[in-house]
């Protein structure tokens, strides 16, 4: 983490505040109000994005309502409600739940309060005015990409078999980031460079429910079982850094030659991991400056002003029961967009790429 963010998360969790506001008597009170929900404290990274938040619109002149719902979706409804009651200028929201907030994001469209999406986009609602997040297509294609690269630098003779596993359908980006790498292969899909063993490539049956480590190795035992003589795996793509770290062991001690293994979000034990060679790579995007370029975005809005993004994202409420009346058309919408770009790390560049991000301390990496 950052530094000021983690001076700031140590200080916030001394405190043991569940909101951060302003008192009354205070003449910061007089501001314009921002509100920023953020799902709890716990995930330091995350936690040191929603109190940049904090200090950046802060600075841009707002009165910032900081409040961590401890990952209660009530708590989190509440919090909402009251930044619509009390005429918040802009409102940003990691949600507990993408699906669970539609009529008050409705209501915060009606009341003119623009809503910003951060990571996680709300969903069901057309109340959501802008995203921002790491641009999860992308990073689902560089997991691909650097996969395909690492098994050709290394001469692995082709075809390669590669199996795939994606998040849970809670986050919006696990199905980005599948259809990213799905993408990227297709080509090599095509023209027999790359094989699936399993021929699965629907989200459904590649979903790891809960982000659970164990249910991804569950899923990898039952492919294992069913493998033909001429089937020798490869490569894996993994949604977090987490699941690919519970692959590439559960693959290594199995005794084969173990595949590549790439994760995502260049989480400390994957850093040890890659640097020993366990796991071969992660992709990363420094979420502190995508912030920051959030706090600048937030500020425009609140102030009236077009902010100018010229990306968009993909708002994908397809399958939600209480929308499956609407018209196909209408289901999936673009949403204008702040996306961060992702990098690829591996064992030639990640040690040095998180300490140039301050995700860590060199002494907890060791060497």
């Amino acid at each position: 983490m950052h530094k000021l963010a983690a001076s700031l998360l140590a200080a916030a969790v001394a405190l043991g505040a569940t909101a951060c506001s302003a008192p009354a008597n205070d003449p910061g009170s007089d501001l314009p109000l921002v509100g920023v929900s953020f799902p709890n404290k716990n995930d330091a990274r995350s936690a040191g994005d929603g109190l940049l938040l904090q200090e950046k619109l802060t600075e841009a002149g707002f009165r910032v309502e900081l409040r961590w719902a401890g990952d209660d979706v009530p708590v989190q409804y509440r919090d909402l409600e009251w930044m619509v009651d009390n005429g918040a200028k802009a409102i940003v929201v990691m949600p507990v739940d993408a699906r669970a907030y539609p009529d008050v994001l409705d209501r915060a469209e009606e009341a003119g309060i623009p809503v910003v999406g951060y990571q996680r986009m709300p969903l069901l609602s057309d109340g959501l005015t802008q995203f921002a997040a790491v641009d999860a297509h992308a990073e689902g294609a560089l997991q691909a990409r650097t996969l395909v690269e690492g098994l050709r630098e290394r001469g692995v003779p082709q075809p390669w078999d590669v199996e795939l596993f994606a998040g849970d359908r809670v986050e919006m980006a696990s199905k980005d980031m599948l259809r990213g790498a799905l993408d990227e292969l297709y080509p090599l899909l095509m023209d027999g460079t790359v094989r699936i063993p399993s021929m699965e490539t629907d989200f459904d049956s590649l979903e790891v429910a809960r982000f659970d480590p164990d249910f991804a190795v569950k899923r990898l035992e039952r492919l294992a079982a069913t493998e033909t003589a001429d089937t020798e795996l490869e490569g894996v793509i993994a949604p977090t850094d987490a699941i690919a770290r519970a692959l590439a062991a559960h693959l290594e001690a199995s005794g084969s030659r173990p595949p590549l293994v790439v994760g995502s979000g260049a989480e400390l034990e994957s850093v040890h991991m890659i640097t020993e060679g366990v796991q071969y790579a992660t992709t990363f995007a420094d979420t502190h400056v995508l912030a920051e370029r959030t706090a600048e975005m937030v500020a425009e809005l609140a102030s009236g002003r077009d902010p100018g993004l010229t990306q968009t994202a993909l708002r994908d409420d397809d399958g939600q029961p209480d929308r499956e009346d609407t018209p196909e058309e209408e289901l999936d919408q673009h949403v204008p967009a702040l996306l961060a770009t992702p990098v690829a790390l591996d064992k030639d560049t990640v040690r040095q790429a998180v300490l140039d991000a301050g995700l860590y301390e060199p002494a907890q990496l060791g060497g």
